[in-house]
C-alpha cells in the first residue's frame, strides 16, 4: 500500500493531514492518534483541534485551502490604495531622474528648485488618474474585486475572476476541486481558469514582511520584489494570518 504524507498545518495546532486510499486523515499532533476533522478535541488526549476549515474555507483532498473572497470596491479602500502606491512609485520615476540631472549638472540649489516644480505636479496626476481610473475599474469590476484564493505550506495564490463569474459558481467549482462535491475536478478546473483575469503566487520562503490590516481583511504578503494580498472574511482572518505567518521562516 503506497501512502502520501505531508503536514500541512502550523506549529500552533496540535494537527496534521496524512493522504491515505484517496482520503484525508487528520492525525493529532501531540499523540499521534487519527482525529474527525470536524473534532474539536482529541479523543485520546484531549489537546485542542484547531483547523483553517470553515463555512467559508474548503480543504480539498490534496491538501490545499480553497475560498473566493469579493470586496467591495466602494467600501475597502485596499485597491485605491494599491493604485496609489503604484501611481506614486511611477511618477517619481521621473521626478527623480529630473532631480539627479540637475543636482549633477548644476548644482544643489537647482535640484531642489526642480524638485519643487514637479513634485506638486507630480501628485497632481496622481490625484487625477486615481479619481479617473478607481471609478472607471471599480465599474468594470462591477463593484467587486471578486477574488479565489488557493493556500498550502508552501504559499498562496490569488487568483482575480471576471466580474461576470458570480460567487455561487465559484463556490461550485472550488467544492469539486477539493474533492467535497460530486462533479469531474477537470471541468471545474478549466472553468476556474477560464473565469479567471491574473493570478500571482507567493512562495512563503520568499517572503520577508507580512502586514495585517484586519479591519480592511486584508493580508499583505510581500516579497523583494513581488507583493501579494491575501483577503479573508473576518471569522476567518486570525487564523489564516497566524497560518501564514508561522509558514514565513524568512520574515522580519
Amino acid at each position: 500500500m503506497r501512502i502520501k504524507s505531508w503536514k500541512i498545518y502550523d506549529t500552533w495546532k496540535f494537527k496534521y493531514m496524512t493522504y491515505r486510499e484517496g482520503r484525508v486523515i487528520m492525525i493529532c499532533k501531540k499523540c499521534n492518534q487519527e482525529i474527525g476533522e470536524k473534532t474539536q478535541f482529541c479523543e485520546n488526549c484531549g489537546a485542542e483541534v484547531e483547523t483553517l476549515s470553515s463555512e467559508n474555507i474548503i480543504l480539498g483532498t490534496d491538501g490545499v485551502y480553497r475560498w473566493s473572497y469579493g470586496m467591495n470596491m466602494w467600501k475597502n479602500p485596499t485597491i485605491i490604495i494599491t493604485l496609489a502606491k503604484v501611481f506614486f512609485l511611477a511618477g517619481m520615476f521621473p521626478v527623480s531622474l529630473v532631480t539627479i540631472l540637475a543636482l549633477f549638472e548644476n548644482g544643489i540649489q537647482e535640484a531642489i528648485s526642480a524638485f519643487g516644480v514637479m513634485f506638486p505636479g507630480m501628485i497632481g496626476m496622481v490625484l487625477f488618474f486615481l479619481i479617473l481610473a478607481y471609478p472607471i475599474t471599480a465599474i468594470l469590476n462591477g463593484g467587486v474585486y471578486q477574488v479565489v484564493f488557493e493556500l498550502d505550506n508552501k504559499g498562496v495564490t490569488h487568483t482575480q475572476m471576471r466580474k461576470q463569474i458570480k460567487r455561487k459558481q465559484i463556490m461550485s467549482w472550488i467544492t469539486v476541486l477539493a474533492g467535497v462535491a460530486t462533479g469531474n475536478p477537470t471541468t471545474a478546473g478549466a472553468g476556474l481558469l477560464a473565469g479567471s483575469k491574473n493570478s500571482s503566487y507567493s512562495n512563503f520562503k520568499s517572503v520577508k514582511k507580512i502586514v495585517a490590516k484586519p479591519k480592511r481583511n486584508v493580508i499583505y504578503v510581500n516579497e523583494t520584489l513581488e507583493h501579494n494580498q491575501v483577503y479573508v472574511a473576518s471569522e476567518d482572518y486570525e487564523k489564516v494570518k497566524l497560518y501564514i505567518i508561522d509558514h514565513c521562516p524568512n520574515t522580519n
